[in-house]
Parts: structure tokens; sequence; C-alpha cells
């Protein structure tokens, strides 16, 4: 199985948090090939209609995108001859969360390794895998939960695996432009998994302390003090379409922001920024 981690960002200004995610990432994975998907300039690009990410970014806050080239990544644009990709040209553009979610189950439908969210702080290496194991579907997240399968990082290892192949399916088909989540995790049908093989590698760690959303239904926030030791798992998805999670990104801008926060109130004194102290600490040796 490929050593292939794939994220994606489309043409906007990138926040530092998420930023943090890449550099965690490839730190803690060097022996992983890690490239960046970015969505050509197609204009503006349509909204939806649910509730998440819906907090404005200020118009201060600083674009990390120019930092990208000191990270050891690789830079690409989603093919133009990707069909959906012409779609959002050629009629109405795709929301740039749905144009990710697809790319990502076309990803995964070739059989390129792995796809991640931006949202996360990787704490630890990825486990070593059996790369000889290509009947395997691999699932990041733990079990599947009721009705649900957590889509935060999937690997795939050998193309047209039908569980991925019925994804993409069930993406193209719902569509919708209105909801944030018609193209993503909705659309893993875990009743396939009945009849595939699939391990899990490690489990991210979910924030569950408040309601996120009648529509989504999940508990996520960012400002938490978790009490359980999380040093085992393998990174702390913070959750980027929390409005919390939104004021958290939009009010750092680097390692003295957080050094700062934490100093003004104790609110600010949380798992998140002791995590990404420790980080920024490790990284000066």
């Amino acid at each position: 199985m490929k050593k292939v981690m794939h994220f994606f960002w489309p043409n906007e200004p990138l926040s530092w948090l998420r930023f943090t995610c890449l550099e965690t990432f490839i730190d803690l994975n060097p022996d992983w090939k890690v490239i960046l998907w970015r969505r050509k300039n197609v204009g503006a690009a349509p909204q939806w209609c649910s509730d998440e990410h819906k907090t404005p970014r200020p118009a201060d806050l600083e674009d990390w995108r120019p930092n990208i080239k000191n990270l050891s990544l690789e830079c690409r644009e989603v093919p133009d001859d990707w069909q959906w990709y012409q779609q959002s040209i050629n009629t109405t553009p795709l929301t740039n969360v749905h144009f990710k979610d697809m790319w990502n189950w076309t990803l995964l439908k070739n059989g390129e390794g792995f796809v991640a969210d931006m949202d996360i702080i990787w704490l630890r290496s990825i486990p070593e895998f059996d790369t000889d194991a290509n009947t395997f579907i691999t699932v990041f997240n733990g079990a599947p939960l009721a009705g649900y399968v957590p889509v935060t990082m999937m690997g795939s290892t050998k193309p047209n695996q039908p569980p991925f192949c019925d994804a993409l399916d069930r993406a193209i088909a719902g569509y919708n432009p209105e909801h944030y989540e018609s193209c993503g995790a909705p659309c893993f049908n875990k009743e396939l998994l009945h009849d595939h093989k699939w391990y899990n590698l490690g489990h991210i760690v979910y924030p569950i302390v408040t309601k996120y959303g009648a529509m989504h239904g999940v508990y996520k926030m960012i400002h938490f003090d978790m009490s359980s030791d999380i040093t085992n798992e393998v990174g702390l998805h913070w959750y980027g379409g929390h409005e919390q999670s939104r004021w958290f990104e939009n009010h750092i801008n680097g390692y003295n922001d957080i050094k700062r926060l934490r100093g003004e109130n104790r609110e600010h004194e949380n798992t998140i920024t002791r995590l990404l102290t420790k980080h920024y600490e490790l990284k000066k040796g």
C-alpha cells in the first residue's frame, strides 16, 4: 500500500492552524509522500446553505499559503480532464467542500493511497502497516458507528474497490449544493464493509463536548480540557465546522498568539494549545 497522503485546499487563504496540519504530519511522517491538491481559480465558488463554516474569516488574518514552499510536499492542481472538474467550469461551479469530497472519493477509487482533512493536529507517526495487503480497505477512525463511518482519514489499497466506487457514485447522485455533507461521510456505505476486509491503523480523537448543529448531529468543540491522556492517539481533529473552532482558527496566527491566549484566559489553557506548544518546543529542539 502506498505511503502517500493527499490533502486538498481550494484557491483561498490558508490559516496558520490549517498550515499546522500539513506541518505536523510532515514532521512526524518523514517517509511519506505528501501531495497538496489545489483547485484552479474558477471565480467565486458558491456557498452551501447549512450552518457549517459560516463564521467569517478576518480580512487581516495572515495567509499562510506562501509558507507552503518551505514544507516537504508536492503541490498539484486537480487535472482539467477530471469529469467533475469540467462540470464545475462548464455549468454551475461546485462549492469548495463538495469539490474536495468528490476529488477525495476519486483518489480513493483510483487506489492512490490516503486522504485526510485539513483540520487535524497530528500527534504521532502513522503506525507501520502491511504494504502487501492489497485486498484490504483501511478505515482510520475505528469501527463504523451506527449508520455512519468517519472519513477524517481513509486509505485505499488498490483501484476500484467497491466501497469507494460506491461512495463516489453516491456522491455524484446525491450532490446537493445546499447541504455541506451531501458528498461526504454519509456517502460511505458501512454495510459494504461486511463483504470486504478492512483494518484500523489508529485513532483520531474528537473533542466531544458540545452540540454541533442539529443537522449534523455530532458533538464537537474546540474549547475543552480533555482529562484523558491522548498521547497514544494519532491526531486531534479540532473540527473546523464548529463556530467556536472557527473563532479559534481566526484568532491564532502562530505560536506567539498561543502563548498570549494562554496567558490571557484560562479558557485557552486547553488541550489544543498545549499540544501546539509541545510541537513548537520539539521543533526548536
